[in-house]
């Protein structure tokens, strides 16, 4: 039973590996589920066993991706920011982690992030990180402020658009990238904290 299952955790990592290699080479709409199996070393009886179409495996992919994303941030609801000595190092400690995974997928994301994919999924985790941000803020205050949605909404943005970016081009170290958006993130938290 645990083969079958190891085996069609690998089919569907192959599926949406090739989908995500020949979305960033042709684009996702001009990628057809013929050009994936092919890709992925699948049959098209087995893509239509596990999807339904390829914006199943679309719809899968992201969802995946969306779930690592909110494990990944709920670390950033224990930081306290009363205690400005810890509050970098472990701000920092849990960006470290988010960019790692982000290095790891890097093609999924640019994928995912592509103009011709899904237009709302840059909506969707928006929202994801609006969400933690908004925890985050409220962990640490006794009344937020009416606009804890400005800057959630300007934190979050900010981090999608910087990471895109950053992918794109890598013209700066890691951990150079890290630190900045670390201290752009601490910085507007306590800039909120202070409203």
């Amino acid at each position: 039973m645990q083969t079958h299952k190891k085996g069609m955790y690998s089919t569907k990592n192959r599926l949406m590996n090739a989908m995500v290699a020949l979305g960033n080479q042709k684009g996702f709409l001009e990628t057809s589920v013929t050009e994936i199996c092919e890709m992925a070393e699948v049959n098209r009886s087995t893509f239509y066993r596990n999807y339904e179409s390829k914006d199943s495996l679309l719809r899968e992919l992201e969802a995946t991706y969306l779930q690592a994303i909110d494990l990944l941030c709920q670390g950033y609801h224990t930081v306290n920011f009363m205690d400005e000595e810890t509050v970098l190092k472990n701000c920092r400690s849990i960006a470290g982690k988010i960019y790692a995974f982000h290095m790891e997928s890097k093609e999924t994301f640019r994928f995912l992030m592509s103009p011709n994919c899904d237009p709302y999924f840059r909506d969707r985790l928006m929202r994801l990180l609006r969400f933690h941000f908004t925890k985050l803020i409220c962990a640490n205050m006794s009344s937020p402020p009416a606009a804890i949605n400005y800057a959630t909404g300007f934190i979050s943005g900010g981090i999608i658009d910087c990471l895109y970016q950053w992918i794109q081009k890598q013209d700066i170290a890691e951990d150079t990238f890290e630190d900045i958006v670390t201290r752009l993130i601490v910085s507007s938290v306590q800039c909120c904290l202070n409203i």
